[in-house]
């Protein structure tokens, strides 16, 4: 079974992503637990000092202290992936992202519908039926992502940002000045990391496709990007290929990514 997966977006841009097995999502999991065990003996050593500092024996204190704790069990998970784009403090340590099936950001509530889900998925124990669900699906989903239309990807620097040495060679060798893109004039550093990854693999495929197919991919890509950072998509258009090639470079030299 193929860790791959490719999606065409709403742009028409193919990108490929490897997809997070079982591996790194128990490996982001365990992360996440033990900072959420932390917050809970937290809280625990808060709600004793409540008790016996102030002598509290209202029963709402311990019905108050059982909320506190479902809501960090289950609104840690939700609060990161929203903010921070399908990612938990797990999921960035072990390299790996929560997006939608069709490329795009995960939004609030396929968020919120997978995550709820985990209790299903957690049963009967030790997320038994997630791991068998992760394990048997094509696509390595367990049930919170099947019912939300989510995946989760590998997002490690090394597959997201590195191309092969000898495509790095070609094109420093090919761009000795930029001629299309200004780079005092651009800034890449925010660009959408969808049109990066699709322009690295539209690179390192350049040698392997047919001029038409190749010409066919190059002005839908390079408008998607030109619309995106708001470049003059005419400009790109002149020479949609050189277009890509300038903006992987100069990404890389904006990012101070080793070349």
């Amino acid at each position: 079974m193929s860790d791959k997966v490719t999606i065409q977006t709403p742009e028409n841009v193919q990108i490929t992503y490897r997809l997070a097995g079982i591996g790194s999502r128990m490996h982001a999991i365990i992360n996440d637990y033990i900072i959420q065990i932390i917050a809970f003996t937290v809280l625990y050593i808060l709600y004793i000092a409540l008790i016996s500092l102030f002598k509290l024996k209202t029963s709402w204190i311990p019905a108050f202290f059982v909320l506190l704790l479902f809501i960090l069990n289950f609104g840690y998970f939700i609060f990161f992936e929203i903010f921070w784009k399908g990612q938990t403090p797990g999921k960035k340590w072990s390299g790996i992202r929560v997006m939608k099936d069709n490329g795009l950001p995960a939004d609030t509530g396929s968020i919120i519908l997978r995550n709820i889900l985990r209790i299903i998925d957690f049963l009967p124990f030790l997320y038994t039926i997630g791991g068998l669900a992760v394990f048997f699906h094509p696509q390595n989903k367990r049930l919170g992502d099947m019912i939300a239309g989510t995946i989760v990807i590998r997002e490690k620097d090394e597959d997201r940002k590195q191309l092969p040495k000898s495509t790095i060679s070609m094109l420093e060798d090919h761009i000795k000045e930029f001629l299309i893109i200004n780079p005092d004039e651009i800034i890449l550093t925010s660009i959408n990391q969808k049109y990066i990854h699709a322009a690295q693999q539209f690179v390192e495929r350049e040698l392997e496709l047919p001029r038409s197919v190749l010409y066919e991919r190059s002005i839908i890509l390079a408008d998607a990007i030109a619309e995106n950072i708001n470049f003059d998509k005419e400009k790109a258009r002149k020479n949609p290929e050189r277009f890509i090639e300038e903006v992987v470079l100069l990404y890389k030299k904006q990012k101070n990514i080793e070349l």
